[in-house]
C-alpha cells in the first residue's frame, strides 16, 4: 500500500516490533531490496538495535524530542559520544536465572493436551475441518521456574498457555498444583483463579482507559473478596512500591504514564493476587531497551521473592535466554523441541531451532 505510488521516501515506523524473528529478518530483506530496486529513502524508526546496526547507513539518537547524537552507523555503534547513547548501547538482557532446586514443586502440567478450532461451514454450521492449534503437547512448569515458549506467530504459544489456564477448551490431561482443572466447572475454579495471573503484550490495550492506576491494580482484590477499604488501599501502595511504581501516582490514568510504568501496573495487577503461576506473553515486546531490561530485572527479583512459575513467552529470543530455565519450540502447533535453555541456544538439535537462533543472533548457536 505504501508502494502504490511510488514513492522517493518510505517511512517504517517500528515495522518489526510485533514479529518474530524469521518474519523479521524477512521483512528486514525485502526493505533492503526494494530500497535498492525502487532507490527510495528510508527512514526507519526502531528501538531495536540490532535492526538499526543491520540495516542503517547512518543514525539519529533521540531523547526527550532532541537529537543527542547523529553519525555514520558504524561510527555510532564503535565510539558513542553521547551518555544517552552509551547507555542505549549497553542496555541488554543478560544473565541466566537462579537455579531451581530438584526438589522444587510442580505448579502446572499438561500430557497430551490438544487443541483445535472446528471450521463450521454453511447453513447448519457442519464442521467440515479444524484449526490445529496445538497437538500433543506435553508441558510442566515448576515454583521458582521459568518456562520459555518460542515459535513463530501462529505456533501455538499463547493458546496452550491460554488453555493451561483454562481460558479455552482443549483436550488431554491438565493440572495445577496436582488438582484436575478440566473435572473442576467454572465456579469451582473462581477460588484458583487468584493463583494464575497473566500480563499481555500490550501495556496500553490490556488496561481500562477509564480506570485510575488504584482501580486498575484493585480490581482482582474486589473479584476474589480480599480486604476492602483502607486495606485493599495499603495492598495496592505496597505493590505498586514492589514494581517501582510511586503510590502517588494511583490516581492517574494509564495515558499519563509511560509504557514502561503501564507494563509495571500490568504487573502490579497481577502480582497483588499473590499467584503462583504468572503467564506472560510478550511482555518486553512494546518496551525499548533501556525499559526492558528494568522489566526483566523486576521479573527476576519477583520469582526470587515469590518462587514464582512464569511461563514466558516471547519472540525476542535474547530475552528468553536471559529469563528461561528451560526452553519449549514450537512450530505449527507441534513442540518440536524442548530441554534446558543451556542445551536449546547452545546446542540446538532442530533445523528450525537452528533457523530461529541464526536469525535472532546472527549465528547457529548463542
Amino acid at each position: 500500500m505504501a508502494l502504490a505510488n511510488g514513492p522517493e521516501l518510505l517511512i517504517a515506523d517500528e515495522p518489526t516490533t510485533a514479529l518474530d524473528v524469521t518474519i523479521q529478518a524477512q521483512i528486514l530483506d525485502l526493505l533492503a531490496d526494494l530500497k535498492k530496486s525502487e532507490g527510495m529513502s528510508l527512514l526507519f524508526i526502531t528501538h531495536d538495535l540490532g535492526i538499526v546496526r543491520r540495516i542503517a547507513d547512518r543514525v539519529c539518537v533521540m531523547k526527550n524530542g532532541e537529537i543527542v547524537e547523529t553519525g555514520p552507523t558504524e561510527t555510532i555503534f564503535a565510539n558513542p559520544q553521547h551518555p544517552y547513547t552509551q547507555m542505549l548501547l549497553s542496555a541488554e538482557s543478560t544473565g541466566s536465572p537462579d537455579p531451581v532446586p530438584d526438589s522444587a514443586e510442580e505448579v502446572a502440567r499438561t500430557e497430551n493436551m490438544r487443541i483445535w478450532f472446528p471450521i463450521q461451514r454453511g447453513l447448519m454450521k457442519r464442521t467440515v475441518g479444524y484449526v490445529k492449534a496445538v497437538n500433543d503437547a506435553s508441558v510442566f512448569v515448576r515454583a521458582g521456574e521459568t518456562l520459555g515458549i518460542v515459535g513463530e506467530s501462529g505456533s501455538g504459544k499463547t493458546t496452550l498457555a491460554l488453555a493451561i489456564m483454562r481460558l479455552i477448551a482443549s483436550e488431554g490431561a491438565l493440572r495445577f498444583r496436582g488438582e484436575d482443572l478440566r473435572a473442576r466447572s467454572t465456579r469451582d475454579l473462581r477460588r484458583l483463579r487468584s493463583e494464575m495471573q497473566i500480563v499481555f503484550q500490550d501495556p496500553f490495550g490490556s488496561l481500562s482507559p477509564r480506570m485510575t492506576c488504584e482501580q486498575i491494580i484493585a480490581e482482582g482484590l474486589e473479584v476474589h473478596g480480599s480486604p476492602d477499604g483502607r486495606s485493599r488501599r495499603e495492598a495496592v501502595i505496597a505493590v505498586m512500591q514492589e514494581v517501582g511504581l510511586d503510590p502517588a501516582t494511583m490516581h492517574r490514568y494509564p495515558h499519563e504514564f509511560s509504557g514502561g510504568q503501564r507494563q509495571r501496573i500490568a504487573i502490579a495487577r497481577a502480582m497483588v493476587l499473590r499467584p503462583q503461576l504468572l503467564v506472560l506473553d510478550e511482555p518486553t515486546s512494546a518496551l525499548d531497551m533501556t525499559v526492558q531490561v528494568q522489566i526483566v530485572n523486576l521479573l527476576r527479583d519477583l520469582q526470587r521473592k515469590y518462587n514464582l512459575a512464569y511461563l514466558f513467552i516471547s519472540h525476542d529470543l535474547k530475552v528468553v535466554r536471559a529469563m528461561s530455565h528451560r526452553v519449549v519450540v514450537m512450530r505449527q502447533g507441534d513442540i518440536i523441541e524442548s530441554g534446558t535453555a543451556q542445551d536449546i541456544f547452545n546446542a540446538p538439535q532442530a533445523d528450525y531451532t537452528r533457523t530461529l537462533i541464526a536469525a535472532a543472533f546472527g549465528n547457529k548457536a548463542a
